[in-house]
């Protein structure tokens, strides 16, 4: 008792600082200091007597540090490995990517990896141990989803922390988790508890255990924890790797998905919704179309349509995103990739304008940083949350989707939409666009109109001063059809004066000893020796692979090129390096199948001349090349 006799006595002969407190007459103060260092103040006007009282504590060098108390008790979780299994569409794959995150950071001791359909999502992930196997000894398996959506309608849980709870309520109903209900909700507020916080003593007296402890362990765990966005890794490569500009010359553009699923087309807003909307911004935004051609997707003008790019490098479109502007999306994929993309310059998160009608309610997948244009409250059918129908009209193809049919649907000329979606109009989605560019982050701009690039003939094209000369490339090493035609539209050429360099892939068979070829192949390093500044006709057959991976240096010294396919299209529609050469005028194709193909996947080549040319009259054949 000596030393709070001391601490009193202490105080006591500072009480004149505290006499008047603005705006109050202090008739009684009553300060009481706990053996175990704990603070109590008793005043009119607590709030502003504590730090003054704190501060004389201070310069009287007295220790008023917290109590220990009971801190957390945690089972141990250092050998317990988990794999999570969720194996539906691309959109699920990456909201799942948000429990993955914020399991792991709650978790740490924890091993987990994920048995998923949709592997683009994990490439680079930092969460997960991908050398645990199902069938490994210890390891536990459990097949997550989000069966909160049943109660979508009614809660304000997101759509990323579904999957959070699902594995947290699977795994601690196996076997306990090291974790108390208090310590979850802790988690939310970076380990806070109370108002004041009871875990911090800097600025509460009553701070004490195990506030504190739980306070250090959670701190700043929401930069990373339930950020309210899927989880996606870029490499730099990707970051850099800006398709539009490379291949298309165009700095700003947004990335648009008018298509949709068929199991669930009242997702969809109308497509000439969509075109209204590029049209008005034409000269100052290029629009970049996705999706997948076997889904519902219109053609839209004046756009760069890369519908079916990306069927086979999903990754592409993150690279895409990444390097756009903004997004227009309905409730879909795109929409939660926008949201999840790292921030390009300092911390601004990815412009995005979703368009959701009244199929859901607004609240469990909106980001704060997005338009989102919804008509929850709007009809009768979504007026308390969404009403989560399928399709607006019956179609053969999964008919068990038909049972689910929106109920409130309207007639525009020959289509059937949702009154929901039809409700949102183009101008709403204008004004949504416009209003990024009404802040300090983004500025519009005037681009170029690109036009397509004219090819009246080949000939027309590629002849240079001097004469005419060409260089013709392709595989000899067989007398198989290929080689022969090769061949044949060597000898076209000459026969109407051309000057003809015929460089073999490889190896010359017996067959064409007596064909005049040049000494060097393509395999023994054709690149430096080539004849520089005439033009190319590489006859492709099945060396297009190849060609793709090492002709960049023939390409470079070669003024334009011309490709025949006769065998497969390979890599070629993909060649970025082509692409952004210029010098690939045409491609001639041996059937209508080839080209589709060629079309459906090339990037790029939008400017490039295509023809099905092959076996057909001479003369049009030389006037394509």
């Amino acid at each position: 008792m000596p030393k709070l006799r001391r601490t009193f006595k202490n105080i006591e002969k500072d009480l004149g600082n505290i006499k008047q407190i603005k705006g109050k007459d202090v008739d009684e103060f009553v300060f009481a200091l706990k053996a175990e260092g704990h603070t109590h103040v008793h005043f009119s006007d607590k709030v502003r007597a504590t730090p003054v009282v704190l501060s004389i504590i201070k310069e009287s060098g007295i220790r008023v540090d917290p109590p220990e108390g009971k801190k957390i008790e945690r089972i141990a979780t250092k050998d317990r490995k988990i794999i999570f299994s969720h194996r539906r569409a691309l959109g699920d794959a990456l909201m799942f990517s948000a429990g993955i995150r914020d399991f792991k950071l709650l978790f740490p001791d924890i091993k987990i990896n994920v048995d998923s359909n949709q592997p683009s999502i994990w490439v680079n992930n930092p969460y997960l141990d991908t050398s645990l196997k199902k069938e490994d000894p210890g390891v536990e398996f459990y097949r997550v989803g989000y069966p909160a959506v049943g109660n979508a309608n009614n809660t304000a849980i997101h759509f990323t922390t579904m999957f959070l709870l699902d594995m947290i309520a699977i795994t601690d109903l196996h076997s306990k988790l090291p974790i108390s209900l208090g310590e979850f909700a802790a988690a939310f507020s970076n380990g806070s508890v109370g108002d004041p916080s009871l875990g911090k003593p800097e600025k509460n007296p009553e701070a004490r255990e195990p506030f504190i402890s739980l306070r250090k362990q959670y701190k700043n765990i929401c930069e990373n924890f339930v950020r309210q966005r899927g989880d996606i890794h870029l490499t730099e490569e990707e970051k850099e790797h800006n398709l539009i500009k490379d291949l298309y010359g165009v700095d700003k553009y947004w990335v648009i998905a008018p298509g949709g699923k068929r199991d669930c087309t009242s997702k969809i807003w109308d497509w000439r919704g969509f075109q209204e909307v590029i049209d008005y911004f034409e000269g100052r935004i290029k629009f970049v179309v996705i999706g997948k051609s076997d889904l519902l997707v219109e053609k839209l003008n004046n756009v760069i349509d890369l519908t079916d790019k990306f069927n086979s490098d999903v990754r592409g479109i993150f690279s895409l995103v990444y390097n756009a502007e903004g997004c227009v999306a309905g409730p879909s994929f795109l929409m939660h990739l926008a949201a999840a993309m790292p921030p390009r310059f300092k911390k601004e998160r990815k412009p995005c304008v979703s368009i959701f009608g009244g199929r859901e309610p607004s609240a469990w997948s909106w980001y704060c940083n997005q338009q989102i244009l919804h008509t929850n409250g709007v009809f009768s059918c979504c007026d308390n949350g969404g009403c989560w129908t399928a399709r607006t009209h019956p179609m053969q193809k999964d008919p068990k989707h038909n049972r689910n049919l929106c109920r409130n649907t309207v007639k525009i000329d020959d289509r059937t939409v949702q009154a929901c979606m039809e409700a949102i109009t183009p101008t709403d989605v204008i004004m949504a666009i416009d209003k990024y560019y009404s802040g300090d982050l983004y500025k519009l701009e005037k681009i170029p109109v690109q036009k397509p690039i004219q090819v009246k003939n080949a000939i027309e094209n590629i002849q240079v001063s001097g004469g005419k000369e060409i260089n013709l490339l392709g595989n000899l090493n067989s007398s198989g059809g290929g080689e022969q035609s090769l061949v044949t539209i060597a000898g076209m050429l000459r026969k109407d004066g051309w000057k003809v360099n015929l460089y073999p892939w490889s190896t010359v068979n017996d067959r064409f000893r007596d064909v005049e070829v040049m000494p060097r192949s393509f395999k023994d390093g054709l690149g430096s020796s080539i004849v520089p500044g005439v033009p190319l006709l590489f006859y492709a057959n099945d060396c297009v692979w190849d060609f793709v991976k090492e002709g960049q240096d023939v390409v470079d010294r070669s003024s334009s090129v011309i490709v025949g396919i006769n065998y497969a299209n390979g890599s070629l529609p993909k060649a970025e390096w082509l692409a952004k050469s210029g010098k690939l005028k045409a491609v001639i194709f041996q059937n209508e199948e080839k080209k589709q193909e060629f079309i459906r996947d090339e990037i790029g080549f939008n400017g490039t001349k295509k023809g099905v040319e092959f076996n057909g009259d001479r003369n049009k054949n030389i006037q394509l090349l």
